[in-house]
């Protein structure tokens, strides 16, 4: 069968396929699908919402009927993918892009060809991962020929998260100690105004610098709270206070003392992102406080 490069894109509900190929999101991942995964940013693991999108568009001589008799297994296959990305995503949160898988079957035979035609993720085990599942698709005799290919898109919060993250350490790299003995306080924020925090507890500098230091790392997460406060046009701005445990080196149990944002969730969200500090100092102190601020929506 011959690629056609001016493949002409399918109007999918047209085919009766109920939106069932025309976008696969968290929303629809839960009990083990994508939606929640976890992402390694320092020693604090951060709540990351991830998609897949799938769209199609055929090679000459598929006809409507071909395509709808293989939608339904090309909508089970969207599982297998998800839980690729899933597991790439929670060691490389950066990997996102666009992914083109074709697929052919020939008049005659049982065999599928299945390659990827455009790689945009240039993640070579996400590519072999999402091959191997559209593989396993089968085309019956009376099916073929047929010729699609699959545009898959792979996102997630975490990724944008990390980029901004770098934008801002490019930005500013250090926090601001402010007072002296139990009064003092270290500060620190995005130069952007989306995020800034007040954090309270030791009385010696180099351990509040080391308490600030360690939110300022793992903004990444915070940065994704506040845009989940955000969604459906809420205002994301209010202050959530959290009181941690100490112990040496590390941050435990944060406790949402106080929440402001709109988004109930938002405390919660929060304490998760900062789960698990681990301060490059040891703090004297049996508790440390840290107040966030999330800005308005720009």
């Amino acid at each position: 069968m011959r690629h056609d490069h001016a493949m002409k894109t399918l109007a999918l509900l047209s085919f009766a396929l109920v939106g069932s190929l025309a976008t696969f999101s968290s929303a629809h991942a839960q009990n083990g699908g994508v939606g929640e995964s976890g992402m390694q940013q320092g020693t604090a693991q951060i709540s990351t919402r991830a998609d897949v999108t799938m769209s199609l568009s055929t090679m000459d001589g598929t006809t409507a009927a071909r395509l709808q008799a293989i939608s339904p297994q090309l909508s089970e296959k969207m599982s297998a993918i998800r839980q690729c990305y899933a597991t790439v995503s929670r060691s490389r949160p950066t990997v996102t892009g666009t992914l083109a898988v074709s697929l052919v079957a020939p008049p005659t035979g049982t065999r599928t060809n299945v390659t990827a035609s455009e790689d945009h993720v240039n993640d070579a085990e996400l590519v072999r991962c999402t091959v191997r599942a559209l593989e396993s698709i089968r085309v019956i005799a009376a099916n073929r020929p047929i010729g699609l290919v699959v545009h898959l898109t792979f996102s997630n919060s975490a990724a944008r998260g990390v980029e901004e993250t770098e934008a801002h350490r490019a930005l500013q790299t250090s926090v601001e100690l402010v007072g002296s003995g139990p009064d003092a306080t270290v500060r620190g924020h995005i130069p952007t105004g989306e995020i800034s925090f007040v954090a309270r507890g030791p009385s010696d500098n180099a351990e509040l610098r080391a308490l600030g230091t360690v939110v300022l790392d793992h903004i990444a997460g915070l940065l994704d709270c506040r845009r989940r406060a955000g969604r459906r046009g809420a205002s994301p701005e209010g202050d959530i206070t959290l009181t941690f445990t100490v112990q040496g080196t590390r941050l435990v149990r944060p406790h949402v003392d106080a929440n402001t944002v709109a988004d109930r969730n938002a405390g919660t969200c929060a304490a998760r992102a900062l789960s698990s500090l681990r301060t490059a100092t040891a703090l004297h102190v049996p508790t440390a406080t840290v107040v966030l601020h999330f800005g308005p929506s720009t």
